[in-house]
């Protein structure tokens, strides 16, 4: 296997620093595609020496910003809120065309180097908020202080610019960096635990979303299935007595700590958020603007999708375009609720699913589908064999991408467009380096 080289160092820290630099990723994505396109050019890219897999990716990236770009030009005459529209896609565009353009040798990079880079990132992530959180820095810079812009006294966000994303960003990569666990050493082991747990407390205690905490739990399960051979290895090479010794210690001062610190537990604004959130879901929608004392979001979320069905089966085919999402939904809105006003500085419909539904109906639901599911679908297409390592990654990205897309913007956002489309790219790259037998059968070629 080759040696990992620059470009394979910078497309994964484009990835894993994000939570840190957020948006500012997108350059070193750029500088990489004109990279890869330039590197094309000159091996006469169009004879067909490209890989079949990289390239349908590419097509599909590509064909999802084609879509609503055209269909957004179709139905907007501002030209100005289309662009403030589309930008947000922007980068599945760039990293199509460098999905498209990449070839065999041009990245070497591998599960083993994703996960333990991935893994030391989230430790000078949360390293830095803690050292920004003591100092409590006050020069400022671009308009804010450290303080202001990581939100490190609130709700940690630190370079994301949104505590939701940070979370979701977090968890995701936390439950990557397990990546090649067999191979790691006693002492990666543990410092791949133990920043897990730290990305979960986190999120819990430190940030308070409670959608990327909840679909922790599946995640939870699935890393469950990864590490399998790893608890049987440890069950089977351990005394089987000390072995469920230490099992049934971990759980007893678990909940006997629970139970001595439960008054303190209850009282975290952060768990009361949690709870508030869930308790939300039976309030009447319409005395939303009067119950300020209670978390209202889930309800807002609720409010925002019963209207996008109604305004859904007005125009169900082609939908509304993507600048006009709220357009779109406010009159019904209007019409069902007291609370209109709560919703008019809202820019999306904090859900994946409603949010390309409304912009371009059945047909943007479609491309939405093929998006998600796409790494699947050019492995099937490819007919290449997949190992346990690329599964793992996979289902991973998969899972972190449909469940908080649930009540989350995703795709539609610079930055978790980026993030996401980046790692689906990324997981394609670590499977063709697989040291494992990949192909099913001869490989193809586009020519």
């Amino acid at each position: 296997m080759k040696k990992v080289g620059i470009a394979d160092k910078l497309i994964i820290l484009s990835v894993v620093l994000s939570p840190i630099v957020g948006a500012l990723s997108l350059i070193m994505v750029f500088f990489l595609t004109l990279y890869t396109l330039i590197s094309c050019l000159k091996v006469k890219y169009f004879k067909g020496l490209t890989n079949f897999p990289f390239k349908l990716l590419g097509i599909v990236f590509i064909s999802y910003f084609i879509y609503f770009f055209l269909h957004g030009l179709a139905l907007e005459d501002d030209l100005y809120q289309l662009k403030r529209a589309v930008q947000k896609i922007v980068p599945i565009l760039i990293i199509g065309v460098l999905a498209f353009t990449t070839q065999d040798r041009t990245f070497s990079l591998n599960h083993k180097f994703f996960g333990i880079l991935t893994t030391w990132s989230l430790y000078l992530t949360f390293s830095l908020a803690i050292l920004i959180l003591v100092i409590n820095p006050q020069f400022i810079f671009m308009g804010h202080t450290l303080t202001s812009k990581s939100l490190v006294f609130e709700r940690l966000q630190m370079g994301t610019s949104n505590p939701l994303i940070f979370a979701v960003i977090i968890t995701t990569l936390g439950f990557l960096n397990l990546l090649c666990f067999e191979e790691k050493t006693f002492f990666g082991k543990i410092t791949s635990l133990i920043i897990l747990l730290i990305c979960i407390l986190t999120v819990l205690f430190w940030n308070s979303s409670r959608g990327p905490f909840l679909v922790c739990l599946p995640l939870c399960i699935i890393s469950t299935w990864y590490l399998k051979p790893n608890i049987n290895n440890f069950y089977n090479q351990t005394n089987k007595k000390i072995f469920w010794v230490i099992l049934t210690s971990a759980i007893f001062i678990s909940f006997t700590f629970i139970y001595l610190n439960l008054n303190l537990i209850l009282q975290n604004e952060s768990l009361a958020h949690l709870i508030n959130g869930i308790r939300s879901i039976s309030f009447d929608s319409v005395n939303l603007a009067n119950d300020n004392k209670e978390d209202v979001s889930v309800v807002t979320r609720l409010t925002l999708w019963v209207n996008s069905l109604e305004a859904l089966s007005a125009k169900p085919i082609f939908g509304y375009g993507i600048s006009h999402k709220m357009d779109a939904v406010l009159p019904f809105i209007k019409k069902s609720s007291d609370s209109y006003h709560l919703f008019l500085n809202y820019n999306h419909l904090h859900s994946i699913y409603f949010n390309h539904l409304i912009s371009g109906g059945v047909f943007g639901f479609l491309i939405l589908i093929l998006y998600l599911f796409s790494a699947i679908f050019v492995i099937k297409r490819a007919n290449l064999k997949i190992s346990r390592n690329s599964k793992y990654f996979i289902v991973i990205v998969l899972t972190s991408l449909v469940l908080n897309g649930l009540s989350n913007v995703i795709l539609m956002h610079e930055l978790l467009s980026h993030f996401f489309s980046m790692l689906i790219f990324l997981s394609l790259i670590c499977y063709k380096n697989d040291p494992e037998p990949m192909k099913a059968s001869v490989s193809r070629s586009i020519n």
